[in-house]
């Protein structure tokens, strides 16, 4: 294998990682990498073994060296397109939307409401014996430290709902003092080191409720977590600590992101429309990514990621032999590239030389090329159908939709 297989190869990569985003991202064609055999990578291999390698005369590729540049191109095409990177990053920072807009994503709100509680009097009196809230009392609302140092008195279900609100909400649950106790060992796991005001409020209203629950078992009951909560903080992108920026950028892009923020914020018309222009004009660097947000969980899935290929590449090690030369199965994909290919001996393919792939070749072709022309001149051409609708059969025959049937009967 020359070194120029391996340059030819390297580029091919960077070409097809490249123009993927542009084709499906910005011009939303479709899909350049689609499924398992790419028509970008084989159409140019068509054209390129039909009208340029046959000029290349005692520089032209041969089969071996297509076959690594060709390996290398495929093997980078599970990453754009439809493999790696078409629900990626999606799946990493869409679930914070989800949350946003669908209510079954939520969860229950933090802070106790009258339902969550089973026995008001009984926890008011627990509440009033324990002895270090009440060394915290100093940094409550007045009203709520004269009803914590009363022995007894008002146990009305509102009174003691407000209460236990405003010790979540002044973050008296999360002092270490507090911490200390047996049951509330889980929180401090959660804390990993951080001290309670570093905490946004979100964060300590959960924790701070969570504590109000462990410390007094069986009086308030178990807020329902929302799906984010159940999922590890670092499998997902960052937005508890983060702005909700970060989301809107990556649904509506930087720019518009930027005008909109700015538009709502801004006094005049004229300043909005400032602000959009400029925003349209500024030229975009790496730095602008929020990288803060997204860094811990690329840090776990991108090792797990290269393991998984590394494991997929280590067991078509293991079951190749006995697969191919044992059970004798047949590579589709392989079989169909290895005809494409120049042999060594005339340098083109088997496959050109045979009167019946011209027919069917030439066939095919005009059949796309009349609908292509039909497409843009509808008054002149008739387009040739390539599907039947079958959707008629439904009626006599009903099982033919059951189970998703009802797909194929118009393909």
């Amino acid at each position: 294998m020359k070194i120029r297989a391996f340059v030819l190869g390297l580029i091919g990569v960077v070409a097809i990682c490249g123009l993927s985003y542009l084709n499906d991202r910005v011009l939303r064609g479709t899909y350049l990498i689609g499924n398992n055999l790419p028509i970008a990578v084989y159409g140019f291999l068509v054209i390129f073994l039909l009208l340029l390698n046959p000029l290349l005369g005692k520089l032209r590729l041969s089969g071996k060296e297509l076959a690594v540049i060709l390996g290398m191109v495929l093997v980078s095409c599970c990453i754009p397109g439809s493999g790696l990177m078409r629900t990626f990053t999606d799946v990493l920072i869409l679930p914070w939307q989800y949350q946003r807009t669908k209510p079954a994503w939520k969860g229950s709100t933090p802070q106790v409401q009258m339902g969550d509680l089973s026995s008001p009097e009984k926890l008011a009196e627990a509440i009033r014996k324990n002895s270090l809230l009440k060394q915290f009392s100093a940094q409550l609302p007045p009203d709520t430290r004269a009803w914590l140092q009363k022995e007894s008195g008002d146990t009305r279900p509102d009174q003691v709902i407000r209460v236990l609100n405003t010790l979540i909400y002044e973050r008296v649950l999360l002092k270490p003092e507090i911490l200390r106790e047996e049951q509330l060992s889980s929180i401090q796991k959660e804390l990993a080191g951080r001290e309670a005001e570093a905490l946004t409020e979100k964060e300590a209203m959960i924790l701070g409720r969570k504590a109000l629950t462990l410390l007094f078992p069986g009086y308030v009951k178990p807020r329902m977590p929302s799906i984010i909560e159940l999922v590890p903080d670092y499998m997902l992108v960052n937005m508890i600590r983060e702005h909700d920026d970060v989301l809107n950028r990556f649904l509506w892009g930087i720019e518009e992101s930027t005008s909109k923020k700015k538009e709502a914020t801004s006094k005049t018309s004229g300043e909005a429309g400032g602000t959009e222009k400029k925003a349209k004009n500024a030229t975009l660097g790496l730095e602008i990514v929020p990288w803060k947000a997204w860094l811990t969980p690329l840090k776990f899935w991108i090792p797990l990621i290269l393991m998984l290929w590394f494991l997929v590449l280590a067991l078509g090690l293991i079951v190749h032999r006995q697969w191919s030369r044992h059970e004798h199965l047949p590579y589709p994909i392989v079989n169909f590239t290895s005809m494409l290919l120049p042999d060594d001996e005339t340098g083109k393919p088997v496959v050109y030389r045979q009167r019946s792939f011209w027919i069917a070749c030439g066939i095919i072709f005009f059949i796309h090329s009349f609908n292509y022309l039909n497409s843009w001149f509808p008054q002149y051409t008739v387009k040739i159908p390539l599907q039947f609708d079958l959707s008629p059969l439904a009626a006599k025959i009903p099982y033919l939709v059951e189970g998703g049937g009802r797909w194929f009967l118009n393909r």
